[in-house]
C-alpha cells in the first residue's frame, strides 16, 4: 500500500454510500480490457427488472462484473472497463481513465477521483447501460477561467480543476431522467443544464441546481 498514491486515496463518504446500495464492499482487483479484447463483449446486458429502484438493480450487479462505457465528445475516445466491486484498482483502468478525462484543450491529465468513475457506472446503469457522452471533465484552472468568460454556468472554484465533476449526457435517453437517477445517488453535486443539454455530477457536497 505504500507508494501508490492511487491506493492510499480514500474514497469519499458519499461515494461509498453510493456503492453499498450496490455491494457487499469487499476488497476486489478490476480488471480492465480494451473494445477489441475477446473477453468482454462489446455490449453485456443484465436481466435485471427496470421496475426496481436503481439501488436494487446496483445490488443485484454486485455479483457480477461491473461495466461501463464512456464516449468523449470532444476527442473521440471511447473508455470501457470491466470490473468487479470496489476495492483496489488496476494500474491500467485508473491510467486510462484519468487520461480519457483529460482537459483536451491543453492536454493535460490529473489523476480522477476513482468515486467519480463509480458514479459514472451507476449512471451508466441508469440509462439501460447506453455510453455517457462526456462533455467535460477535468479542467486546468486556465481552461476554467477561459470558459468562466463565455458561460455564467462555470464556477470560478469549480470541483472539475480537482477532477472530481463530469459533465455528460447519453444520446436519445431523457435527460430530466438521467438528473433525477444522479439525485437519487447522493453521491455529491448534480447540475442540470437542460438548454445546453448535459448534466453536471460530482462527488463534492450533495446539493442540486438548474441553469
Amino acid at each position: 500500500m505504500t507508494g501508490d498514491p492511487y491506493r492510499q486515496k480514500r474514497l469519499g463518504r458519499r461515494a461509498v454510500v453510493v456503492m453499498a446500495s450496490a455491494a457487499a464492499l469487499g476488497a476486489a482487483r478490476v480488471r480492465a480490457q480494451s473494445l477489441d479484447s475477446p473477453g468482454l463483449a462489446p455490449e453485456p446486458r443484465f436481466p435485471l427488472d427496470r421496475g426496481l429502484p436503481l439501488a436494487e438493480q446496483l445490488r443485484i450487479l454486485d455479483s457480477a462484473n461491473k461495466w461501463v462505457r464512456l464516449e468523449n465528445e470532444n476527442t473521440g475516445e471511447v473508455f470501457q472497463a470491466a470490473y468487479t466491486g470496489l476495492g483496489l484498482y488496476d494500474a491500467a483502468v485508473r491510467d486510462r481513465f484519468n487520461r480519457f478525462m483529460r482537459d483536451w484543450r491543453e492536454n493535460a491529465v490529473i489523476v480522477m477521483d476513482l468515486a467519480l468513475l463509480e458514479v459514472l457506472h451507476a449512471l451508466h446503469l441508469a440509462a439501460e447501460q447506453r455510453p455517457l457522452h462526456i462533455v467535460s471533465g477535468y479542467r486546468t484552472p486556465r481552461t476554467n477561467a477561459m470558459l468562466a468568460t463565455i458561460s455564467e454556468g462555470v464556477a470560478p472554484n469549480s470541483l472539475h480543476m480537482r477532477g472530481l465533476a463530469a459533465d455528460f449526457f447519453v444520446p436519445g435517453f431523457d435527460l430530466g431522467a438521467l438528473r433525477d437517477a444522479a439525485i437519487a445517488l447522493q453521491a455529491g453535486g448534480v447540475g442540470f443544464y437542460p438548454a445546453s443539454g448535459f448534466i453536471h455530477v460530482d462527488t463534492g457536497p450533495v446539493r442540486t441546481w438548474t441553469l
